[in-house]
């Protein structure tokens, strides 16, 4: 989920991504060649040109088959000392993108500190808590990910003014919406949201927002919110 996502980031002369990928043994089908198995492709995105409308994406399959190879492990993940491909898994899968670029400023710093904390504004309500390490800083900690809601719910009595967050639905145009509201205390809200006033979420992913110069609009009349 999100490996093709991620594309934009990578390098654009190149654009190539590997994946390593292998079922969890305890629910393998064993009617299914290979399941015990690693598969292992390289993706590549081709941009438009010409009368292109979008771009296309290839995949390394010799022959038409996904390349494997038998291990009962992989050394992928970083150890405790933030010491790259160390730790080993038995299963799951491996996303690697050559040549990360990623934007300008603060995000480019220490990917547990400025970069957590946008990541969590993109996915505030995750299914599933994502361990997030920087092995370009060694002195730099394994830290978890989240989620915007669930970081606000844990710091609320700091950073949120009682009573809040508060939740509620509405109907626009026969489509039911859910929301909730956060109202910061003075000075905190930059830890969580810079620009942000309104944040549009679908399965617990940030999908738009409105800028929180919105409440300063003559009709909106709340500039005392922005």
């Amino acid at each position: 989920m999100g490996g093709t996502g991620v594309f934009r980031f990578g390098s654009p002369e190149h654009n190539l991504q590997l994946i390593i990928s292998r079922r969890n043994q305890e629910i393998q089908n064993e009617k299914i060649e290979g399941n015990d198995r690693w598969g292992i492709t390289i993706i590549r995105r081709i941009p438009p040109t010409g009368q292109m409308r979008s771009s296309v994406f290839t995949y390394l399959a010799p022959k038409g088959y996904i390349l494997s190879f038998k291990a009962n492990y992989l050394p992928l993940l970083p150890d405790d000392n933030l010491n790259p491909y160390k730790k080993s898994i038995e299963h799951g899968t491996f996303v690697k993108i050559y040549d990360y670029q990623m934007s300008t400023g603060r995000l480019r710093s220490d990917a547990t500190r400025h970069l957590h904390n946008r990541l969590s504004l993109l996915m505030p309500d995750l299914a599933l808590p994502i361990k997030v390490a920087d092995i370009r800083f060694k002195k730099s900690p394994i830290k978890t990910l989240s989620g915007l809601s669930v970081r606000l719910d844990e710091d609320k009595r700091d950073n949120l003014e009682e009573g809040f967050p508060g939740s509620g639905e509405m109907t626009i145009e026969g489509q039911r919406m859910y929301y909730s509201i956060y109202a910061f205390k003075i000075g905190k809200r930059d830890t969580y949201a810079t620009e942000e006033g309104i944040i549009f979420t679908v399965n617990g992913q940030t999908h738009g927002f409105l800028s929180r110069y919105f409440f300063e609009r003559k009709v909106v009349g709340m500039n005392y919110l922005s």
